[in-house]
């Protein structure tokens, strides 16, 4: 981890197949396994659903394992991400005597664009007696990020405890705090396929009337509908369907680090995370586990383009007692793992968006992304929130006060038959008792809107049990090879946009709340999956092959249906080291991802929707002139599918990845490998295409005992690569650019 520079969930590709995390809005804080959204652990506790509002911190992690499909029996459905998770394995204190590592990372050097972000991490573990040890951790790294405006720093301090109190009591304890300060990168607006190909930006101004002739007025004004039938409509601006005056067309070149963040853009969050676990030895074959976390985090972003969110209560309490034993029965051995799970998680948040991405010439200066109402009323849409002075909200699935119960039961069986042939069987059952209300929010006398009591739009609760399966069938034809077969069906909570649950239709009259909240309590996701594992060459070469198929509901707000999500492919892995200077890791991932409603929405219908019929675009279509609609004043393009299904946009059919490291001498060597990402649809709809590209990363090391020091480069050919920041909502808007050529330098010191 440290050699390859992880920083974010965007980097897990490279260690396992099935893993492409594209940023969702440039912040890569959530796994994609399997082309769905995957969950983070903490030593297999579930951790807070980060979605895009904080990054994870690595300063206390020393390992991590990737996971794909739905959590196991013992640890529980994901909240949010069901298509797999990462578990992070925190790091330990040392036993034997005092260490003490420095490390410093000076960067970064980039083609066209460098940018200071320096990193210092002190790690010091030390032995108060034989039994006891400790190890803290502070990292702390400022600076900026690779595009322009882009903050990027944090403060992060790593406390663990050990002890081995009697010869058959341990506990282990640790507490992770950070405060982070960086940025939701919204990437390059007017996305077309010469600006992909060659960086050709259309650059001018919208018509100051827009395609139905109507003045623009960028606001976002709706009728909601509260609780009680009331409607309330708020009163900002008019909906506008921006079109680009042929006038000012002009063609420029636009580099990766211009990208949509104004001057006083910004994104915060404050976490801490702590878990303390007990082990008592029974027997010598026995044992009983204890595992409490509690996960809380205070975030906020404030983007004058259009977007805000403010979450001041988001915690995670998880409690687990479980019973391990390993024994014979009938002549077969067998291990059971049984016990109870709680589990509490409380959500408030607010949030409100109106992004008229259209709008914004990124070729001129950044002083100028501010929404036009933001600009002169202080407000992005809808009400303020409670105690704060430049944040907003409106009604919607991310503007909530929420709480979670869980109380769980589980059981894991694993059997051994034969030498040959062995199961593990499991289930569990969750009781998911949940409320959800919309919050206070403050009214705006000036636009006409009014104070909205608690519970205005929603005020329901819900109790749902979910049952879970698992069954898995193991035959080991010799000692170094398997073949095996899973099969896993889950109950899981899909949560809000935020995390949390979710309650709020936007018809309560079609799609009731109390119904909305019940059906995101009960998310099926399902795997089928056959594959084979060996080790060759004497314990060299190690090889994995699978065939999947996953499936995955996601619930929808009306008035699109429940959407199918179904991914069905092949992976390959492979792991050679054949001594202590040579090792090489490859994977390569096929996957079919299959989206199946009558429905999909999307903010713009085609990427050609905003230039006029006048236009020649990408040198080959003419503009459509329908205008750019903004998707946050719901004006949402629907895409009726004849068929009933749709490619997943923003996703490759195949990946790949290879690396290699090598020591030339004792001290001296380098790595470097490509990972390879096939061509994805941008969006549901419209032409759009994200070519097939790849990344070739490395470094150079010199190595002893006590010291060593390293380059890193990435994107060592230069290549303009991107990714979708949000392909089923803005494919056709946005499109995010990767850095170009970057290289930092690493030191150590270890005493």
């Amino acid at each position: 981890m440290n050699d390859r520079e992880i920083h974010d969930s965007s980097d897990f590709s490279q260690f396992a197949a099935g893993v492409y995390s594209p940023p969702q809005y440039g912040i890569a804080a959530t796994p994609t396994i399997r082309g769905d959204t995957a969950s983070i652990y903490f030593n297999g506790q579930l951790a807070l659903y980060a979605g895009d509002n904080v990054f994870p911190s690595f300063n206390g992690v020393e390992s991590m394992d990737i996971i794909k499909g739905p959590g196991s029996a013992v640890y529980g459905p994901q909240n949010n991400g069901v298509g797999g998770y990462v578990n992070f394995v925190n790091k330990k204190p040392e036993f034997d005597a005092a260490h003490f590592d420095v490390a410093t990372t000076i960067g970064y050097w980039s083609s066209g664009h460098s940018y200071s972000n320096p990193e210092v991490t002190l790690d010091f573990s030390d032995p108060v007696t034989k039994d006891t040890a400790f190890r803290v951790s502070y990292l702390e790294r400022w600076g900026s990020g690779y595009a322009q405006n882009q903050k990027n720093s944090t403060q992060d301090i790593y406390f663990d405890l050990s002890s081995n109190i009697t010869k058959n009591l341990s506990i282990n304890w640790w507490f992770d705090g950070y405060g982070s300060l960086f940025n939701e990168n919204t990437g390059v607006d007017r996305v077309t396929e010469d600006y992909i190909g060659q960086q050709n930006y259309i650059a001018g101004s919208v018509l100051p009337n827009n395609a139905k002739g109507q003045p623009i007025s960028i606001g976002n004004p709706a009728t909601y509908t509260l609780q009680n039938g009331t409607k309330v409509t708020i009163k900002t601006g008019g909906t506008s369907l921006l079109l680009l005056n042929p006038a000012t067309v002009s063609l420029v070149k636009l580099y990766p680090w211009m990208t949509l963040i104004g001057p006083d853009d910004s994104a915060r969050a404050h976490r801490w995370t702590s878990q303390l676990e007990a082990n008592l030895a029974l027997s010598p074959d026995s044992s009983l586990e204890n595992l409490f976390m509690f996960d809380n985090a205070f975030t906020r972003k404030f983007e004058t383009y259009g977007f805000q969110t403010y979450m001041p209560v988001d915690y995670l309490a998880d409690e687990r007692l479980q019973y391990n034993k390993d024994y014979t029965l009938f002549g077969l051995k067998m291990k059971t793992i049984f016990g109870v799970e709680g589990k509490d998680l409380r959500t408030k948040s607010y949030s409100t968006s109106n992004e008229p991405y259209f709008l914004f010439d990124e070729s001129g200066p950044s002083s100028a992304f501010v929404l036009p109402t933001f600009a002169a009323t202080g407000i992005v849409v809808g009400w303020k929130v409670p105690g704060t002075v430049d944040y907003s909200a409106a009604p919607g699935s991310s503007t909530q006060d929420s709480r979670t119960v869980d109380s769980a039961a589980f059981w894991q069986q694993d059997i051994e038959f034969t030498s040959h042939i062995s199961a593990v069987l499991g289930f569990r059952e969750d009781r998911l008792n949940a409320y959800d209300a919309s919050p206070y929010l403050q009214g705006v006398p000036s636009q006409g809107v009014p104070n909205e009591p608690y519970g205005a739009f929603y005020d329901t609760s819900a109790a749902v049990t979910d049952p879970s399966y698992f069954a898995s069938l193991v035959f080991k034809p010799n000692e170094t090879s398997s073949f095996y077969f899973t099969f896993d069906r889950v109950n899981a909570n899909a949560g809000g946009g935020l995390g949390g649950v979710n309650a709020y239709s936007s018809n309560p009259i079609a799609s009731p709340p109390h119904t909305v909240l019940t059906n995101n309590l009960k998310v099926l996701s399902k795997l089928y999956e056959i594959g084979y594992k060996t080790s060759l060459l004497n314990n060299t070469l190690y090889g994995s092959i699978d065939l999947f198929n996953q499936e995955h509901v996601t619930p929808q707000i009306s008035p699109a249906p429940n959407v199918l999500i179904k991914s069905m492919g092949a992976e390959v892995e492979l792991v050679y080291q054949p001594n202590k200077r040579l090792s090489f890791n490859a994977n390569y991932t096929y996957q079919d991802l299959t989206s199946y409603a009558s429905s999909f929405s999307e903010g713009t219908a085609s990427y050609l929707d905003g230039y006029p019929t006048t236009l020649l675009v990408d040198g080959k279509y003419y503009g459509l002139g329908a205008g750019s609609p903004t998707s946050g004043a719901g004006a949402q393009y629907t895409y009726s599918s004849p068929t009933g299904k749709i490619r997943t946009p923003g996703l490759p059919i195949d990946t790949a990845n290879f690396f290699v490291s090598y020591y030339i001498t004792q001290h001296f060597g380098f790595g470097v490998g490509p990972q390879i990402i096939g061509r994805r649809p941008a969006a549901y709809t419209g032409p759009l295409y994200i070519p097939g590209e790849y990344q070739l990363d490395g470094f150079i090391f010199w190595r002893m005992k006590h010291w060593d020091v390293q380059v890193n480069l990435r994107n060592i050919t230069n290549q303009n690569n991107f990714d979708p920041i949000s392909a089923t909502s803005a494919g056709n808007d946005v499109i995010l650019p990767r850095p170009l050529i970057t290289a930092s330098l690493t030191a150590r010191i270890h005493f």
